[in-house]
């Protein structure tokens, strides 16, 4: 099925955000901003200027007017105050995101933030990112950390870099201004898809292999055959026996205690 067709919502509530929702204009930070000349030590380390004192004590708890930012190996007494922080350097954009965090979470008040990824446009990627086979992982979901987002209501075809989610505080997203931030927002099954895409990128299978031994008398099922879709059966085994192949997806198995 082409993903074009049902993959957003085309009459979306305007009075609420929903896991799912493209954003616009949406500051996203990014950190640190710069790399020292010793990569071990990469946060570049917030410090008032001109000041002969090196201390981070509470003469930094506020902020002065004026500030210079040095690499930590620099900063000798970095992260060395009772509270073992810092102010960096970092940079924020305005810029597209997906919002990641469920829809439950964004209703509840008391969830004070909210977890976003940047989306990218395809055609901002350097032309060897974007060969004939990159690309058709990309459109076929066969990169987990990427979720492929086809081009709609003047975005063009994008992604959600996984791999580069982060949070934001609430106060961010203002049900109030749902009208003049969405850009798009996913169907049901496009979000359900994005839920997959999340579990596959975050989870690993669980389960013992074709070549472990039980650990313990009981009856196991192939877990990995239960997330393919496929039908599975229940297996007696007892402590110490040899588990073998699974007998729909072989050496595949993961086997799971159901009982």
């Amino acid at each position: 099925m082409s993903l074009e067709v049902g993959w957003y919502d085309n009459e979306p509530d305007l009075t609420e955000f929903s896991q799912g929702d493209i954003l616009c204009r949406i500051p996203f930070p990014t950190w640190p901003t710069f790399h020292s000349a010793n990569h071990d030590e990469k946060w570049a380390i917030l410090r008032a200027l001109r000041s002969n004192r090196i201390s981070s004590q509470s003469s930094l708890k506020v902020l002065p007017n004026q500030l210079e930012g040095r690499a930590q190996r620099d900063v000798p007494d970095a992260f060395s105050n009772l509270d073992r922080f810092e102010y960096i350097m970092a940079s924020c954009h305005l810029r597209d995101v997906i919002v990641l965090s469920k829809s439950c979470s964004l209703d509840n008040s008391k969830r004070k933030h909210i977890i976003i990824a940047p989306v990218i446009a395809i055609d901002t990627l350097p032309e060897e990112a974007r060969s004939a086979g990159k690309l058709a992982g990309l459109r076929d979901g066969d990169i987990p950390h990427n979720f492929y987002l086809p081009a709609t209501n003047g975005m063009s075809e994008s992604f959600a870099d996984i791999l580069m989610a982060t949070s934001i505080h609430r106060s961010f997203l203002n049900d109030n201004s749902v009208r003049d931030q969405l850009v798009a927002r996913l169907s049901p099954l496009g979000t359900m898809q994005l839920q997959m895409q999340l579990a596959e990128h975050f989870g690993t299978q669980f389960g013992y292999d074709f070549e472990d031994h039980c650990p313990k008398d009981g009856w196991y099922s192939c877990s990995a055959c239960f997330h393919a879709g496929r039908n599975t059966d229940k297996r007696r085994f007892t402590a110490g026996q040899p588990f073998g192949d699974c007998s729909i997806c072989a050496d595949e198995a993961k086997f799971v205690k159901v009982g």
